[in-house]
């Protein structure tokens, strides 16, 4: 219900046409994605366009989590996997600690709200953020973001170098190969179980010296 009163917000705000409205809303159905996250992928804004008009139509501040300092006493008042599944960050606290700014993605969610009032014993202020750069943040702050896997080395076999690349290649050739040989496994016992040739008979057909054509 949120996601759609978010997008009656933003055709309301002329960002939206009724009938771009529904498709965006059939596409978070399908893929519970925000509606800025679906607009950008739609080409008919960007994230930070759709929410920067959010706010403004909301009447509530858009925080710019690329700039905005981490607050360790506010991120301690929710856990990450609370924060990443309700798509809320705690990003400062005012009024001498009785309010927390949320940053969210959906700042009309009222039973988020609620939950993180009951879940800090503080005065909820709702602020609005674009969804990825959101959820990406909030693995930052909490530390659940996976480091860059190093790029190997390359390697040298005989005087030729190898690289990353060319390794990647023949893992993949194995793994077709495998699956090439269980193909053929399968077949064998199948042509086996039914009677029309042996594996036995098999294996002695592929031994038998090939005939060059002529």
């Amino acid at each position: 219900m949120s996601k759609h009163l978010l997008c009656e917000t933003l055709v309301t705000a002329r960002l939206l046409r009724p009938d771009q409205m529904a498709a965006v809303l059939d596409r978070c159905a399908f893929s519970e994605a925000y509606p800025q996250t679906v607009i950008a992928e739609l080409g008919i804004a960007t994230e930070n366009q759709t929410t920067i008009i959010l706010a403004s139509a909301l009447k509530l501040l858009h925080v710019d989590l690329t700039m905005m300092p981490r607050d360790t006493e506010a991120l301690s008042l929710l856990d990450a996997n609370y924060c990443r599944r309700q798509a809320v960050l705690p990003v400062a606290l005012r009024d001498d600690g009785r309010t927390l700014w949320l940053a969210m993605a959906d700042p009309t969610n009222q039973e988020t709200i609620a939950t993180a009032k009951d879940r800090t014993g503080k005065r909820i202020h709702p602020t609005v953020a674009e969804p990825r750069l959101l959820l990406r943040t909030i693995d930052t702050a909490y530390g659940l973001a996976q480091p860059p896997k190093p790029t190997p080395a390359p390697v040298s076999l005989d005087g030729e170098v190898f690289t990353a690349a060319d390794l990647l290649r023949v893992q993949h050739l194995q793994a077709s190969m495998q699956k090439t040989g269980d193909v053929l496994g399968a077949l064998v016992t199948m042509l086996d179980e039914k009677g029309i040739v042996t594996a036995n008979e098999l294996h002695a057909q592929r031994k038998k010296p090939r005939v060059p054509s002529r």
